[in-house]
């Protein structure tokens, strides 16, 4: 299955790919519909970007569990991945990267809200 992939800077899904070093269209990381959806999702490159990382650091601590045989007979080691992926989580999540969003909620209703047509005190 082939998977849809594109690298321009100019565009969002680029600028992501980007930033998490997922330039190789041999082996990507994400389809640009995943990107796509991480961004509509998110609203912003910021507001993706944890989304982005999460599923990095699920692959990575997917992978850091099992355990391969190489040619050379090391067993790879993502722990230094899982730690840079965390610490890019936190920077995206809580720290100066962090998308800020407002929630309001109603306080109910005001003495001087204007009552439903049909509706007395």
């Amino acid at each position: 299955m082939a998977v849809d992939f594109t690298y321009d800077l100019a565009t969002d899904i680029g600028e992501i790919r980007f930033l998490i070093s997922d330039t190789k269209a041999e082996a990507p990381a994400f389809s640009d519909a995943e990107l796509a959806a991480m961004l509509t999702r998110g609203g912003s490159i910021a507001g993706a970007m944890p989304k982005v990382i999460q599923a990095l650091l699920m692959d990575r601590a997917r992978r850091a569990r099992t355990y391969t045989r190489v040619e050379s007979g090391v067993d790879p080691d993502d722990a230094t991945t899982v730690a840079a992926l965390t610490t890019m989580l936190d920077l995206y999540t809580t720290g100066p990267l962090a998308s800020r969003m407002v929630r309001v909620k109603s306080m109910g209703r005001g003495p001087s809200d204007p009552l439903p047509p049909g509706v007395t005190r």
